[in-house]
């Protein structure tokens, strides 16, 4: 019995060794193998395949432009990516409206819709395109979104795709103002005025009309609020308001009604178009020639109407009136004085600087007593001295034609005619004169003051620049007479026992020729002008010195 238990652990040693032994055999599976039952190094274990290189891209999360000035301009948004890409990539661009406009009259860009662009293999920067437009309109800035997609790639991914652009407006706010400073409305007639800004806006504009003028309220009725304001709504360019001239049986002479832009609410007032002037003359009557005689075969100076000559001047016109007023004109002619400042004064004053037309409603200039000007010789050693010692000439007030050049508006004085508008001088501007020295403003055709003032020179141009700079009878838009404006201001009736001359009132230049605001068409050197004597129109070449008396208002 204790043989056999000890056999039995012989047994299993034995077996366990044989187990043991298998387990350090070679990969050839023996209990042996040729490395003594140890198994050989399998060696390193190789790395997993390398994760692909992905590219990020972006643009700005926002980005601001400022409109061109004019018309429209490309801009450019900045896209990065962080890696280059191996192979050309096409993505698309789209826009949309936030509260800018990429359509109608306002437009501030250009939209995108699934707009291509090519990302060429390599790059890590594009610039993206924006058409910007001015839009000529007041607003505040404006924004719209920008986004890129493209097709779905393991190369890359939109990191950031969508970017907020703001436009800044450069138009600034809109001037207002009248787009005609001067009319003139007959009794019984209406007209509509029009008030217009410089270019539209996103807020409602509105302006208050202060009315002056020394018509009474009976003289007319207009279309305007009792508060007399006016709005221009958004997106508009304009508002309109009419005026008519009561019709009445008065006799009464011109009124004149004026509007000025008070008040500005989103907007900035022209103050060089600010007023509206209206004149409104008596009644629906033109100046006549004043001849009240007639010719009965022998003589001119017949008081009766004739059958055998018929339809004569005398029997026709203003000059009929059988009690004709000497006072304030002859023989159907109607004026009406005003001081330096534009205040009516009596007809008796002396002291007048412009009178009116009742009958046409336009104002004109009072031409000064003559004057002798300095030669050429005297005015060139003044200029010496000047040249000389400028500051002691003007410190010591060496200027010896004091006189002469406060009387600049004097009647002996003559110009040369000169427009440089080329709508209204028939492509001839005339002939500018040299530009007087400001310490000595004499020439030998005319003078200026001695107060600041620009454009002294011998010219139409310059002499009308001065009326209006001084503001004379408060007016600042003086011209020439048209021709038939230049007639009207003519008695060609020499008898004047019936009352004082004409001129009573209208101080004609010393001059007989006046020159016209009107240039020929088909002889554009020459201006028409008129004889004041007879009346006659005629031709005058430019550059020739005549005389000149300068209107305003009127009818058009």
């Amino acid at each position: 019995m204790h043989e056999i238990t000890h056999n039995k652990k012989a047994i299993a040693i034995a077996l366990f060794a044989i187990l043991l032994g298998g387990c350090k055999g070679g990969s050839g599976g023996s209990l042996g193998g040729d490395n003594g039952g140890v198994s050989p190094n399998p060696g390193p274990t190789p790395n997993p395949d390398p994760l692909p290189i992905v590219s990020k891209i972006n643009i700005p999360s926002s980005i601001s432009f400022v409109e061109p000035i004019n018309g429209s301009e490309t801009q450019y948004i900045q896209l990065t990516l962080s890696e280059a890409l191996k192979s050309d990539l096409t993505l698309y661009i789209t826009t949309s409206d936030i509260n800018a406009r990429s359509s109608g009259k306002f437009k501030n860009y250009t939209a995108k819709v699934s707009e291509p662009f090519t990302i060429v293999a390599g790059e890590t920067q594009v610039k993206l395109p924006l058409s910007v437009s001015n839009n000529k309109y007041f607003e505040n800035d404006v924004s719209l979104t920008y986004s890129i997609s493209g097709p779905i790639r393991s190369d890359y991914t939109i990191e950031r795709g969508q970017s907020t652009v703001t436009l800044s407006d450069i138009d600034g706010e809109p001037h207002i103002s009248f787009e005609k400073l001067n009319r003139t409305l007959l009794e019984g007639e209406s007209d509509t005025f029009s008030i217009s800004v410089t270019h539209p806006s996103s807020l409602p504009i509105s302006v208050t009309l202060e009315q002056s003028g020394t018509v009474n309220q009976n003289d007319f009725t207009d279309t305007l609020t009792p508060e007399k304001t006016v709005t221009i709504l958004k997106d508009e360019l304009s508002v309109t308001f009419g005026v008519t001239a009561t019709k009445d049986d008065i006799s009464e002479g011109a009124e004149k009604l004026i509007y000025t832009l008070t008040n500005p609410n989103n907007v900035t007032i022209d103050e060089q178009h600010k007023a509206l002037t209206i004149y409104i003359p008596g009644d629906k009557r033109f100046n006549d020639t004043g001849f009240v005689t007639r010719y009965d075969g022998n003589n001119f100076n017949n008081a009766n109407p004739q059958a055998e000559y018929p339809n004569q001047d005398a029997d026709f016109g203003l000059d009929t009136d059988p009690d004709i007023n000497h006072e304030d004109g002859r023989y159907g002619f109607s004026y009406s004085k005003f001081d330096r400042h534009g205040n009516s004064i009596e007809l008796g004053n002396p002291n007048y600087y412009c009178i009116r037309d009742n009958r046409t409603g336009v104002m004109i200039e009072r031409k000064l007593e003559p004057v002798t000007l300095p030669s050429q010789k005297d005015i060139n050693d003044e200029l010496t001295k000047y040249e000389n010692d400028s500051d002691g000439y003007v410190r010591n007030a060496l200027y010896p034609y004091t006189d002469e050049s406060s009387k600049w508006r004097s009647a002996s004085h003559t110009y040369t005619w000169f427009n440089p508008d080329s709508k209204t001088n028939a492509d001839n501007e005339g002939a500018k004169e040299e530009e007087m020295q400001s310490a000595i403003p004499i020439d030998i055709t005319c003078s200026y003051p001695i107060e600041n003032s620009k454009d002294k020179r011998c010219d139409t141009a310059g002499y009308l620049s001065n009326l209006n700079q001084f503001a004379i009878c408060g007016i600042t838009d003086w011209r020439l007479p048209t021709p038939n404006e230049a007639r009207a201001l003519l008695d060609l009736n020499n008898d004047i026992s019936a009352g004082e001359p004409q001129k009573k009132f209208l101080t004609f230049t010393q001059n007989q020729t006046i020159f016209t605001g009107s240039t020929s068409a088909d002889r554009p050197g020459s201006a028409w002008c008129m004889d004041t004597h007879t009346g006659q129109m005629k031709l005058c070449v430019k550059n020739i010195h005549q005389s000149i008396i300068a209107v305003s208002g009127g009818k058009e």
